[in-house]
């Protein structure tokens, strides 16, 4: 494609004034940038030089002229045309002046520059479509041997496309395999040419195409069918002329389709997706008479290349090609043909959702094609759907599965579970619940249950999990459906079933009432906490709460249980629960310190108490240095402060004045002569 002038003079610009900016006249520069006087946007030129400051001074003044030039600037604007570093400036500002005195000095230049100035000017007649150019250009093209001057050529002649110009590029076009062959992998000056050609060939083409002239644009889309340029101009000439003679292109097409040549092919697959619908019948028709005929692998193009298009034509011609592939033919069609499935289904919706329904006899089990089935049978939109799925589902023995069969039916559970197929619940809960059920199958159910159930059969859920012992696979099925499902709601359903459960019941309701989370579900199992019969496992779980929204409640609750059971093990397990909460969860320092002096004071047993310097640890602050030495002075619990403060003091970063007094002392408390070494060298640190 021709050159972007905008990206030429931005790059030209940056080029200009990278590293002078600072330096240029900030005064000057600014007065140019605000300037509305051509007269003094023109002497500001006259005598401008080659410097970098001039450099940027004309392109800030050019740009000027730009808005605010009239015809008593192209004089001294003409001037900068012959010079490299200023042309770009100047041709900026002649470039948007309208008016018909710029053309004349343009073709004069054209016929007197050379080498990149010329080229630039090129350049801007084309973008000014300057119809008198082409013949200035026809007389360059004859004695012109510089690649880059015929190239820009070229790119102007494709900018002005009328009938002078095209003739022009289709002479040259004619000659172009005459010259040095092009390359394929190296774009060296013969491919360049040859690609700059096509491109403004195709230029005009489109030129043509929009104002009506169908059988023009067609030769010319035509005429870059030539092996002398590069392929990608070959494809797009290839294209884009089959799509120009839409209903017409059908023996084209075909011709296309059985070619050997790849690029053909490419070309005409890449056009089916967009001939207009009233080609649509005839085109279509073709390609499906000629699908018999191709590869598998063209097969398989064509086949989605049909499936895309969105006409109801289309559709109801595609719908039975897709209904035989899927029953008969390969592996590879039946793939392509399940996919393009989705975007016809409503032509014949019943026997859509009976291929879905299908898919176990008709891919078996290649785990590709069941991600396709899987992806069609849940993209489908429609209860017919539903209903067929359901009742392939109620139909099936799970219990009997062979283990070569599995993965087909997780597939149908897959489908199951992303239609949110509500008659279903009950059976995937038995599925769950039968023993030495495939443990694939017993997942794929539970999965599906998660993504089906409400608030009013929550209880299903519930049920179906009774006999998983994986803690992290029921956190995995919960957490997907509570996300769905309001937390609080939820919670008050559970605690409903809790409430209504027998003790084992109970047991196996309090460990999904953590996974919850929220204060409902916190509040009963605290109650349980100080109920006889659930109190062990309460305790447990109230130990292991997961939620940081409810970690202070839940630390209350637990130096409740520390000072006030009269059960020994459960203030044992209500203290460490409670120190377990600012040891792993994030806070403030300071809620940490007082936290952990509350839980020493609480404690009764020196093995709990000696759990709140490991909290210091995780805290990397001067502070924690402090407050681990504050239990120093205690005999029994010295060397597990000492240990704590060198810790923390060894990776904090630096030094300070806070951070050495913390080590005199700490050498001065421990009797540990290691300590006291590692202490020295916080000290000698810089």
């Amino acid at each position: 494609m021709k050159q972007s002038l905008t990206l030429s003079l931005l790059a030209a610009f940056l080029l200009a004034t990278s590293g002078v900016f600072a330096e240029v006249d900030q005064e000057k520069s600014q007065t140019i940038q605000k300037s509305t006087d051509e007269a003094y946007l023109i002497q500001t030129l006259e005598n401008i030089g080659d410097s970098e400051d001039d450099i940027y001074y004309g392109n800030i003044a050019c740009k000027r002229l730009a808005v605010y030039g009239t015809d008593a600037a192209i004089p001294t604007l003409v001037k900068m045309l012959a010079s490299e570093k200023q042309n770009f400036n100047a041709r900026f500002a002649l470039e948007a002046m309208p008016g018909d005195a710029v053309n004349p000095v343009l073709e004069k230049a054209a016929q007197e520059l050379s080498g990149y100035c010329l080229v630039g000017v090129i350049d801007t007649l084309g973008v000014r479509k300057d119809a008198n150019a082409v013949a200035i250009f026809k007389d360059i093209l004859a004695s012109n041997k510089d690649v880059k001057v015929t190239k820009a050529i070229y790119a102007a002649l494709g900018s002005i496309a009328n009938d002078d110009a095209i003739a022009i590029l289709l002479e040259e076009a004619k000659t172009i395999a005459d010259r040095a062959p092009i390359t394929v992998n190296k774009y060296d000056e013969n491919t360049l040419l040859a690609a700059g050609l096509a491109d403004a060939i195709l230029d005009c083409a489109d030129a043509c195409e929009i104002a009506g002239n169908t059988d023009k644009a067609i030769e010319l889309f035509d005429a870059v069918i030539n092996p002398a340029f590069p392929v990608f101009n070959q494809k797009a000439g290839s294209y884009r002329g089959l799509l120009a003679r839409d209903a017409a292109a059908v023996e084209l097409l075909i011709s296309k389709m059985k070619s050997e040549k790849c690029c053909c092919f490419v070309s005409g697959l890449k056009s089916i997706r967009e001939y207009s619908d009233n080609a649509s019948e005839s085109i279509v028709k073709a390609l499906v008479d000629v699908l018999p005929e191709l590869s598998e692998d063209r097969q398989v193009l064509v086949i989605r290349a049909l499936g895309d298009r969105c006409d109801e034509v289309s559709q109801k011609l595609t719908f039975p090609v897709l209904d035989k592939a899927i029953t008969s033919g390969s592996n590879a069609v039946k793939i392509a043909a399940m996919r393009a499935l989705v975007h016809v289904a409503n032509v014949d919706i019943k026997r859509a959702a009976q291929l879905c329904a299908d898919f176990a006899e008709t891919f078996k089990a290649d785990d590709a094609a069941l991600e396709f089935a899987i992806f069609t049978a849940t993209n489908v939109q429609n209860d017919e759907v539903d209903a067929i799925i359901n009742s392939k589902f109620q139909e099936t023995n799970f219990a009997n599965v062979a283990d070569e069969d599995v993965a087909l039916y997780c597939a149908l559970l897959k489908i199951v579970e992303n239609r949110r197929i509500l008659a279903t619940a009950e059976g995937l809960v038995k599925i769950a619940d039968t023993e030495g059920i495939n443990p694939k199958l017993r997942d794929a159910a539970l999965s599906a249950l998660s993504e089906i159930v409400a608030l009013d059969n929550l209880n299903l859920l519930v049920a179906a999990l009774n006999g998983e012992q994986d803690d992290a696979k029921v956190d995995w099925i919960l957490r997907a459906a509570c996300t769905r499902l309001p937390r609080e709601e939820c919670a008050a359903k559970v605690v409903e079933m809790y409430k209504a459960a027998d003790l084992e019941g109970k047991g196996k309701i309090l460990p999904l009432l953590k996974q919850i989370g929220g204060p409902t579900a916190l509040a009963c199992v605290v109650d349980a906490c100080w109920q006889k019969d659930t109190a062990d496992q309460a305790t447990q779980v109230l130990g292991s709460w997961n939620s940081p929204d409810d970690i202070m409640a839940v630390a209350d609750a637990c130096l409740k249980l520390a000072r006030e059971s009269k059960d020994n093990k459960y203030r044992v397990r209500g203290i460490r629960s409670y120190i377990r909460v600012p040891r792993q969860f994030n806070m403030e320092p300071a809620k940490r310190f007082e936290m952990c002096k509350i839980a020493f004071e609480t404690a009764k047993r020196p093995e709990d108490r000696v759990l709140i310097f490991e909290v210091f640890k995780r805290v990397i602050e001067v502070a924690s240095v402090n407050a681990a030495l504050e239990y120093a002075d205690m005999d029994q619990y010295r060397e597990d402060a000492c240990d704590a403060a060198i810790f923390v003091a060894e990776k904090i970063q630096g030094t300070s004045p806070e951070l050495q007094a913390a080590m005199k002392t700490l050498i001065e408390k421990t009797e540990n002569k290691d300590i006291k070494d590692r202490a020295q060298k916080v000290l000698e640190r810089k």
